[in-house]
């Protein structure tokens, strides 16, 4: 595990290129300030994406993170400050 995480816009850029990825087919744009009810991010997709997003960052992520930061934006800048406070910041 390295000794320095992601930067705040790391994470915003893994999380639209895996949205993007996910979602290709319904044609939406996807900015970090799109909420992700707006993106039709469901129970499903939020427990992959929680799991995929931990699994980069080496963090246990619980889904719940995904609808308690609902928008890529408000995610990214709390998993930055959450890295911060475990001094693995970016």
């Amino acid at each position: 595990m390295p000794s320095i995480s992601p930067t705040r816009s790391e994470i915003v850029s893994w999380c639209i290129d895996y949205l993007s990825g996910v979602l290709k087919d319904t044609g939406l744009s996807i900015t970090p300030t799109s909420s992700f009810s707006e993106l039709g991010v469901d129970s499903v997709l939020a427990v992959h994406m929680a799991t995929d997003l931990g699994d980069w960052l080496d963090l246990v992520l619980e889904p719940e993170v995904i609808y308690d930061h609902p928008s890529v934006a408000e995610l990214s800048e709390y998993l930055a400050s959450h890295l911060a406070q475990l001094g693995r910041s970016g």
